[in-house]
């Protein structure tokens, strides 16, 4: 039965890499929706927030510091943003980002 332990490894492989994909797939669209607010509204905090929120779920650490940076420019009392850069800073410094 040693096999089926070995089936049962890949089938769980398998599946978080699906879960993965999926979730890198829904960060891109929210990514898309919020880069277009911005294109539309420059200064909206919120989006930045969002547009940071999807870059951190996709590994883009230092684009996700880009934009909660930004977003606590335009909102200094946003914890949020500054919690959540704080971070993303960290995992940067880790070596995790993809851009």
């Amino acid at each position: 039965m040693p096999w089926l332990i070995k089936v049962q490894e890949l089938l769980t492989e398998l599946v978080y890499r699906n879960d993965e994909l999926r979730l890198v797939t829904v960060m891109k669209d929210e990514y898309e929706h919020y880069d277009e607010a911005l294109s539309r509204k420059p200064d909206y905090a919120d989006a930045y927030l969002g547009r940071a929120h999807a870059n951190f779920a996709m590994h883009r650490y230092d684009a996700a510091i880009r934009d909660y940076e930004e977003a606590a420019r335009l909102e200094p009392n946003n914890r949020t943003a500054r919690r959540y850069r704080e971070i993303a800073q960290t995992h940067s410094e880790e070596g995790d980002s993809r851009g």
